[in-house]
């Protein structure tokens, strides 16, 4: 997965913004941002 999310955009609210980007790579490097995706497209689906 790619994302092209402006990393320097984000809020301070949510730390600094390049800890959430290392974040984010790290869960997409061990699967986890599937793993949330499946889960949310399952959650949709039920809503149906």
């Amino acid at each position: 997965m790619r994302s092209v999310v402006p990393w320097r955009n984000i809020s301070e609210h949510y730390g600094p913004w390049s800890s959430i980007c290392d974040r984010y790579r790290r869960w997409c490097r061990e699967g986890r941002c599937t793993v949330m995706l499946v889960a949310l497209r399952t959650e949709l689906d039920a809503l149906d």
